[in-house]
């Protein structure tokens, strides 16, 4: 399958646009990397599930564990608990983490507060999975497996392709798991799907949004996360 069309890209028009657009080869390019990395996280946990799945994210990497967390309580049925990373950045607070499956991710991989907190985790008791765009980074050499994002250098001021990315391997975790058929076909799909909604013709929706003052974004359950972003 060939996601790249020049006829409908401009890659001059802005580096977010150009980095939006790289989001279908992206995901292409992690789906079939990531897979076997994934299964072995799956069997890792298959005889003794996770006590407890806990997220630890900053800014985007955070909204899109929100995406990830209802996904996992829906489709595999464990607590997921959103991390904050003050608890062991500024209190210096360690909680009990036996047998708890402890995701940290980021784009870097450099945040301090979060290597602060895989480092507490890691010592008390959890395993230590790291999304992470940067396979070379500080976290990456933390944790016990890493699930490189394969987004490729992002320079834009708002994340575009990572955090796509991140979505995709947190439903890339949960389908594996959960062994759930339609969750799976879905992500088959999704990179033509992505590359068709990139040419696609936006400019009715943004004429409606070109003279608001003010947005609001409203959602709930899977799409909470994604309503958090976009705002």
């Amino acid at each position: 399958m060939n996601l790249q069309n020049p006829k409908t890209i401009n890659y001059e028009s802005s580096l977010m646009l150009k980095e939006t657009l790289e989001a279908p080869k992206v995901v292409e390019r992690q789906l079939a990397a990531n897979a076997a990395a994934l299964s072995k996280l799956v069997a890792r946990f298959k005889d003794k599930p996770p006590s407890s799945v806990v997220t630890c994210a900053r800014g985007s990497s955070d909204h899109a564990s929100v995406y990830g967390k209802y996904l996992m309580q829906i489709f595999i049925g464990i607590p997921v608990m959103s991390f904050a990373p003050s608890i062991g950045s500024i209190y210096g607070k360690a909680l009990k983490y036996d047998n708890a499956l402890f995701i940290c991710i980021s784009q870097s991989g450099k945040s301090p507060d979060l290597l602060i907190n895989a480092e507490i985790a890691k010592k008390s008791g959890a395993y230590i999975v790291a999304f992470v765009n940067d396979e070379t980074s500080p976290l990456a050499s933390l944790a016990d497996l890493v699930i490189p994002l394969h987004a490729g250098p992002e320079l834009s001021v708002a994340a575009t392709k990572s955090y796509i990315a991140t979505l995709t391997a947190l439903a890339q975790l949960v389908a594996i798991w959960s062994e759930d058929q339609q969750l799976q076909d879905g992500l088959k799909a999704l990179p033509e799907q992505l590359q068709l909604s990139a040419e696609l013709n936006w400019d009715s929706a943004a004429h409606l949004l070109k003279t608001a003052d003010n947005m609001y974004f409203i959602a709930r359950g899977v799409g909470f996360g994604i309503a958090i972003e976009t705002a």
